[in-house]
């Protein structure tokens, strides 16, 4: 996904993900601009080569 595609994929949603959501958005293959993730508190934290900042959680 591009940064505006996960953008808008994580809006869509309300920045709240099922696992299998999470699973996808993380996997490098998918998203090979993400630079760095943190899972802190429940939270989810990523930026991509471009310092650009998406954060979500899981929803329950």
């Amino acid at each position: 996904m591009t940064a505006i595609e996960l953008v808008k994929y994580l809006s869509e949603r309300d920045y709240k993900l099922t696992r299998e959501e999470i699973l996808q958005v993380i996997n490098p293959k998918n998203n090979p601009m993400i630079d760095h993730i943190l899972f802190c508190n429940g939270a989810w934290s990523m930026w991509d080569r471009e310092g650009n900042y998406y954060g979500f959680t899981q929803n329950s």
